[in-house]
């Protein structure tokens, strides 16, 4: 590809969200609750600027560098009361409910931006944001709810969306499709497909399309389709990977997996998750995407002296409190000779069967541990 974004994708690492305490009450009539603030406040909007500060701000600390970097710059602007809200019309927890004596909801304007590079002043945008103060005696805490429709999400949701537990039994798959200047239509790069359970995890990457659409992983002339288990070994658990000896026959490599780095395979499955998956909110947190109907999404393009234009845009997809897809383009668009060029890079990632998936261990991966 000619060339990538520079903004977005520059951070990698697995970020750590904002710890709140979450709350999964699920309610026909009332107001959802995500998360309530740990912190209290003096005042009503010492909580609103906290909730600008905690659940659309986000720093990372590069351990590495030494130091926490903003990501995503935060500013509060003002807020408009919307009404004291029945105490009852809130799904609190029991905890929750301790000391609570009254809640209100308002209208937050907020500024949000990315954290510029190279010294530039940040591209702020205005956002108007949902959030509930509840009282606690003499106190105040912010509530966070799931977002409205237009709205920027919320560290917290994120937070919620990913937790861990959701994603122990599922299925995912992923497919690549890239475009060079001259083809008419994006075509098959890569396509992975993991499969996670408590008792062992399967992974395969594909080459080749039509053996990825048979779900029949092997080997051409050029390459083969990398497969790997990950079982129990006594009381440890080991990584079983594929490879084709110079006589072209298949064989299996087994080796223990540290217990450091992880000591279960729902521990192991937990990681790769956040890592593989979820770390799509490490280089775009939470308060760059806008709430839609199905999910959040967000779009930026840059164009330079030249005309040039990169794109990039991401899609996710939200159900039952689960993110169940993640779609990402990035392009770039040029013009040459009175003609238009683009090349691109897209994928989709699609994350399914919640609780029935299943993983068959053959018997030369369990020979390949002896």
């Amino acid at each position: 590809m000619k060339k990538m974004l520079k903004v977005f994708g520059i951070i990698t690492l697995v970020a750590c969200l904002i710890v709140s305490v979450v709350a999964c009450n699920k309610t026909d009539n009332g107001v959802k609750v995500v998360a309530v603030s740990d912190s209290e406040y003096a005042s009503v909007e010492d909580a609103l600027k906290g909730y600008v500060k905690e659940e659309l701000a986000f720093t990372m600390h590069i351990d590495f560098m030494q130091q926490d970097v903003d990501v995503v710059l935060a500013e509060y602007v003002s807020h408009e009361s919307k009404g004291e809200v029945a105490g009852d019309n809130i799904k609190l927890s029991d905890d929750q409910k301790t000391g609570f004596v009254s809640a209100e909801k308002f209208a937050v304007k907020v500024k949000i931006a990315m954290a510029p590079n190279n010294n530039k002043e940040a591209d702020f945008s205005e956002a108007t944001q949902t959030v509930y103060v509840l009282k606690y005696g003499e106190k105040y805490k912010f509530m966070v709810s799931t977002p409205e429709i237009g709205e920027r999400v919320t560290n917290s949701y994120v937070k919620m969306l990913t937790e861990g537990s959701k994603y122990e039994n599922c299925t995912v798959t992923g497919v690549g499709m890239e475009k060079e200047e001259d083809d008419e239509k994006p075509v098959f790069n890569t396509a992975t497909e993991m499969k996670f359970t408590a008792e062992a995890s399967y992974s395969a990457k594909y080459y080749d399309e039509t053996r990825f659409n048979n779900r029949a992983p092997g080997k051409d002339e050029e390459r083969y389709d990398r497969v790997g288990y990950v079982v129990k070994n006594g009381d440890s658990i080991a990584a079983v990977n594929n490879t084709y000896g110079a006589d072209n026959e298949l064989k299996w490599m087994a080796i223990n997996i540290p217990a450091g780095d992880a000591s279960t395979i729902k521990d192991y499955n937990k990681s790769m998750i956040q890592t593989y998956i979820f770390s799509v909110f490490s280089s775009v947190p939470a308060a760059i995407y806008t709430k839609t109907a199905n999910g959040f999404e967000f779009k930026a393009e840059e164009v330079d002296s030249d005309g040039d234009k990169e794109t990039v845009e991401y899609k996710i997809t939200v159900s039952d409190e689960k993110v169940v897809g993640i779609y990402i383009i990035e392009a770039y668009t040029w013009s040459d000779n009175d003609k238009t060029y683009v090349e691109s890079f897209e994928s989709e990632m699609k994350i399914s069967a919640f609780g029935s998936t299943t993983v068959s261990v053959p018997s030369e991966v369990t020979a390949a541990l002896k």
